[in-house]
């Protein structure tokens, strides 16, 4: 009985081994016959599988039935929950914030864009700060704070 990690074979088999887990799996299977024979087994079913044709396959309606029950089950039962907010989500949420606050402060100064986004930035902002004060100052015109006497008064001065 060999106590190699299986696991080692089939990602050897489909080539999404380590380098260094390779090396150590090939030096392996020199010695070990047991996982070499698996090896073969692990390959043949890979090409078993391949030339298996699944659009052949027909699915009962009674399990097309019964999955669509338990995915409106598990959709039901999502619903149902409601989010418990407690002080430790809440101080993860504001540390996930800072972060991704922090790493989209350091991007902006490391950006060999930068000068044509503060360019535009300044355009746009200039753009929504001219609408922005008319659209305040034509607010503050039609108040009553605008038509009182005080306001006239501390315009004077």
């Amino acid at each position: 009985m060999c106590n190699m990690d299986k696991r080692l074979l089939y990602s050897y088999a489909d080539n999404s081994i380590e380098p260094l887990e390779k090396i150590i799996l090939e030096e392996h299977l020199k010695y070990c016959k047991e996982c070499a024979q698996e090896l073969i087994e692990i390959r043949n079913m890979e090409g078993k599988l391949a030339a298996f044709d699944f659009e052949d396959i027909e699915i009962p309606q009674r399990l097309s039935d019964l999955s669509e029950l338990i995915i409106d089950n598990c959709l039901n039962e999502v619903e149902k929950e409601k989010p418990k907010i407690t002080y430790n989500n809440y101080k993860e949420s504001i540390r996930l914030m800072k972060s991704t606050i922090l790493d989209g402060y350091k991007l902006r100064y490391n950006n060999p864009y930068d000068k044509l986004i503060k360019k535009n930035i300044a355009i746009t902002t200039n753009i929504v700060k001219k609408s922005a004060g008319r659209y305040c100052q034509s607010k503050f015109e039609n108040s009553k704070l605008a038509k009182s006497k005080l306001y006239k008064i501390l315009k004077a001065v």
